[in-house]
């Protein structure tokens, strides 16, 4: 009896002094299981992750006063948003260093700066490099993406809402932007302004645009060299542009960027000494190409397509497979093309 009294004694010591231990030195609670090792809560713990494993995913928003990218960062690099915010606060345009690959998905990027012509680009994508939106919703108060030479861009379940003079764009010079590709799924790519462009390309470009909705002020895509597809889509123009005075371009030479007739969607190139490539576009059944109801319109200054090739017989040709609600509309309105190497649907377009 004495030795199972000192044994239940021994065990009221023990119990009470972890007890007393553990009183006094809580346990932390264990690690949420939801959490990965790339999480990051503050930018601080962002540009470190970043420049440690190329990638991170975001705990909450978080804004940055620059792009943490350089030419020592990793080749690939993701941020995860994860239902968060991430704001760019600053006023410089934010170039993804050649070779480089940025994804940013799942969440919302912001944009503050904007410049007083619209013109400058707040991501500049670097030769050989690229840049993809995967889930994102995108706001800019200036113009959107710029990609240089052989640069690809993705932009794929995401919706860029940008008040700049295009959302996004290629460039013949300084810098050049030539052999890039832009593919477009499940989205939506509005210009907000009354005189500029949804996706102007002025190199070759390999544009494919899928199942998404494309809206410009003056032009939704120019197609000024290339190839371009457009699968099960809406582009549009709100045909908004009106100067008041003779700048549409309809006879004669083309103007530099988006200087060219307006329309939902505009193709090939009139000017000599510059934009001098070949263009082909094909447009599947499910594609309407959209021009808003406008007193340009009505003036027969804007159009759903507006075709243009050079006015003499040359190698750099436009070419055409388009649906026959297309096709009538070009052939029946002699007024929306010009120029003398277009070919349409396989035949070649005379006046």
């Amino acid at each position: 009896m004495k030795k199972l009294s000192i044994i239940i004694l021994s065990v009221i010591c023990l119990v009470a002094g972890f007890t007393a231990c553990t009183a006094g030195n809580t346990l932390p609670p264990p690690p949420s299981i939801d959490r990965t090792p790339y999480d990051v809560d503050t930018s601080s713990e962002l540009i470190l992750m970043l420049s440690e494993s190329g990638q991170a995913r975001l705990t909450n928003d978080i804004t940055l006063d620059a792009l943490p990218l350089d030419a020592d960062s990793p080749a690939e690099t993701t941020i995860d948003l994860n239902g968060n915010e991430l704001t760019f606060a600053t006023e410089d345009t934010m170039v993804i260093p050649e070779g480089k690959s940025l994804k940013i998905e799942n969440g919302d990027i912001i944009t503050t700066f904007s410049s007083p012509d619209l013109v400058q680009v707040v991501f500049r994508v670097g030769k050989d490099s690229k840049l993809e939106f995967d889930g994102v919703n995108y706001k800019a108060a200036s113009s959107g993406i710029l990609p240089s030479d052989n640069a690809e861009v993705v932009i794929n379940d995401s919706v860029l809402e940008i008040a700049g003079a295009w959302g996004i764009s290629t460039n013949a010079k300084n810098p050049e932007g030539y052999s890039v590709s832009i593919r477009i799924k499940d989205s939506k790519i509005s210009e907000t302004t009354r005189t500029g462009t949804a996706v102007m390309l002025n190199t070759p470009t390999d544009l494919w645009i899928e199942n998404s909705t494309i809206t410009g002020g003056r032009q939704g895509v120019i197609l000024r060299g290339g190839n371009g597809t457009f699968i099960n889509s809406r582009i549009i123009s709100r045909g908004e542009f009106d100067t008041g005075v003779d700048q549409y371009y309809l006879n004669g030479q083309w103007g530099t960027g988006n200087r060219v007739p307006m329309a939902a969607l505009t193709v090939g190139n009139t000017t000599t000494g510059d934009y001098e490539y070949s263009t082909v576009c094909t447009i599947d059944d499910a594609t309407e190409l959209v021009m808003t109801d406008s007193g340009e319109y009505e003036n027969g200054k804007a159009f759903e397509i507006y075709v243009g090739s050079l006015a003499t017989d040359s190698e750099l040709t436009v070419t055409l497979s388009v649906p026959s609600y297309i096709e009538q509309y070009i052939k029946g309105n002699d007024s929306s093309w010009c120029g003398a190497n277009i070919t349409l649907n396989e035949e070649k377009l005379t006046n």
